[in-house]
């Protein structure tokens, strides 16, 4: 078996999956995603590609030895200049420009399949970091609650299968906002200033889309949704077990969503 590589965006989790697998005998390569990642993982090697240095990576990568990714933390879509592609990534960048992020990510990840290179899930590291089915902590759920999730999860389930979303917030009978291209911190902040707070709490519901790549690219829940929920006065969250990846270990999240007054709740249990 060869060497991993983990390729790297913002936020903890590649730091948590190279710990794993150096707990495990692993020497990962870490290739940091320029203006994406910021750690200095100062125990691994470390190489440094931009987004279009796909080319020069994709050979550090197969010189290294290694023939297992995984990619983990968080990347946006930059604006794509021509100029600043290697030829690898140009040929790519068609496949990808228009796509939905889900058909977009199953492209790269095929990409690097065709180059020997297996694309593994984070939870292949990181096995623990997802809600059980039957969970709920916190207060018990008011009907109409309950009912506005229900709604979330409608609509997610309906849109999932255009590619489109992986979050809602609901208020009663009210879809808030959905989840697009912007990501989950803009679309609470959308949500915010259309929420009533004489009303039972709005509900934020996170699921995977259908057909999503949960090996490449899973629905992220951690502590920064945690906090921007609560300045939103969002203090229900809803999150699919087994499926939604949760950014930190999952007693310390557990722990914060208590300490803020988040109701967490997986989806089963409030399902019609």
């Amino acid at each position: 078996m060869g060497r991993l590589a983990i390729i790297s965006g913002k936020g903890p989790q590649p730091a948590d999956i190279a710990k794993s697998a150096r707990d495990r005998g692993e020497a990962p390569l870490i290739i940091r995603i320029k203006q994406h990642c910021e750690d200095s993982f100062a125990e691994c090697e470390v190489a440094d590609f931009a987004i279009g240095e796909l080319g020069a990576a994709i050979s550090h990568i197969k010189s290294a030895g290694c023939d297992r990714v995984v990619f983990a933390g968080l990347v946006t879509r930059p604006p794509l200049n021509p100029l600043a592609l290697d030829k690898e990534a140009y040929k790519l960048l068609g496949k990808v420009l228009l796509k939905g992020d889900n058909s977009a990510l199953e492209a790269v990840a095929d990409y690097f399949e065709s180059h020997q290179i297996k694309v593994l899930p984070q939870s292949s590291f990181l096995d623990d970091r997802f809600l059980p089915k039957q969970f709920h902590q916190g207060r018990a759920l008011e009907q109409i609650e309950i009912q506005s999730a229900q709604r979330a999860i409608a609509t997610l389930m309906a849109l999932g299968q255009l590619d489109i979303g992986q979050s809602v917030v609901a208020q009663g009978d009210r879809i808030l906002a959905i989840e697009a291209a912007e990501g989950t911190d803009e679309m609470i902040a959308r949500s915010t200033p259309l929420i009533q707070t004489d009303c039972p709490s709005a509900v934020f519901v996170k699921m995977a889309k259908s057909g999503q790549n949960l090996a490449f690219d899973p629905p992220g829940f951690g502590e920064h949704t945690i906090k921007q929920l609560t300045s939103a006065g969002i203090m229900i969250a809803v999150i699919e077990p087994e499926h939604v990846f949760l950014t930190q270990e999952r007693e310390t999240l557990l722990a914060l969503a208590e300490r803020c007054g988040i109701v967490l709740v997986s989806t089963d249990m409030v399902a019609e």
